[in-house]
């Protein structure tokens, strides 16, 4: 069977016919074709689409226009805009982990470095801190974590071990009332 050149007009009335619901077997024997080519057609086209949408405002070789009624400092101040909205975006995903406090490094048991909050314990300051000093004998809750991987429970040592007692004191502090 010879090969027969189809117009590209037919072929876009084929993918839109097949877009709005007609049977690609219907279709492709009425214009004497197969359904793999028209199946090609379709892909083609939706690929077209998706690029052409993607570029959203870009010209064909990607490259971004500003609009025609900007002058050039405006479209300077739009992307310095852009790069700082960028900047505070990445800042407050940082912040949002900062708010999440410390965690321990790694588990003691089995060296995983994934943990989760299990609850608070009541520790004595003094031994927390390793000092032994007779006013230092007031417990104070610790963050307990535990191992994603085998559960084993751990908490902070030292000093960043008052992390969350430190930040529920600011909150007393602050409002009056126990957050």
């Amino acid at each position: 069977m010879a090969y027969r050149k189809i117009k590209a007009d037919t072929k876009m009335e084929v993918v839109i016919r097949v877009l709005r619901g007609e049977s690609m077997t219907a279709v492709a024997s009425e214009i004497g074709t197969t359904r793999n080519s028209i199946a090609r057609w379709l892909h083609k086209a939706e690929e077209t689409m998706r690029k052409c949408l993607e570029l959203n405002g870009a010209n064909q070789n990607g490259q971004k226009q500003g609009r025609p009624d900007e002058s050039l400092e405006l479209q300077k101040l739009r992307k310095v805009i852009r790069k700082q909205w960028k900047e505070i975006k990445r800042l407050r995903t940082l912040a949002e982990k900062c708010r999440e406090g410390p965690r321990p490094a790694k588990c003691p048991k089995c060296g995983c470095v994934r943990f989760y909050k299990k609850g608070l314990i009541q520790l004595q300051l003094g031994t927390l801190l390793k000092i032994r000093r007779n006013g230092l004998q007031d417990k104070i809750p610790v963050q307990l974590f535990a191992c994603v991987n085998c559960g084993h429970a751990t908490h902070l040592e030292g000093p960043s071990s008052l992390y969350h007692w430190a930040i529920k004191e600011e909150g007393v502090r602050k409002t009056g009332v126990l957050e």
